[in-house]
């Protein structure tokens, strides 16, 4: 999986769909999603997924169903046990909603011990521990290869 920052200049500049919002301060959800695309051998760049202003609506927020035509998104919810569940099957991936719902990061695999998981940050494109950065999860994001 391409380890990749919403904060390249490929793509920082770029807006969000037709939004105000960059890609560079509020794409990190895009960030992630190009990651996962990724590691499903279907990448899109961050620049070719804010491009397309069906992906989002007009202020910035991404509209899942239209992403969706290239993996399935399975629910929205955070859950130890099935964070740790999709993480062991080659087809699925988790992205993990934290600092209190105002970030998203890619979720690569639980710590041997405790309740903690190793990440793919966007901001910077370099791996962390969630719990030890940002304290808490606040949701999940599931996905499975089409």
């Amino acid at each position: 999986m391409k380890y990749l920052s919403q904060r390249d200049p490929l793509w920082a500049s770029r807006r969000l769909g037709a939004s105000n919002l960059t890609v560079g301060r509020f794409g990190c959800t895009t960030t992630c999603i190009s990651m996962i695309l990724d590691y499903f051998k279907q990448y899109r760049s961050p620049l070719e997924l804010a491009s397309n202003a069906n992906n989002y609506t007009s202020d910035g927020l991404v509209l899942w169903k239209n992403i969706t035509s290239l993996f399935v998104w399975r629910d929205y919810i955070e859950n130890n046990a099935k964070i740790s569940q999709y993480l062991k099957d080659k087809d699925k991936a988790v992205i993990l909603q934290v600092n209190n719902k105002q970030h998203w990061i890619v979720a690569l695999r639980k710590s041997l011990i405790g309740n903690d998981y190793l990440c793919l940050d966007p901001w910077d494109g370099k791996k962390c521990w969630v719990k030890k950065k940002y304290h808490n999860i606040t949701g999940a994001a599931y996905f499975m290869k089409k």
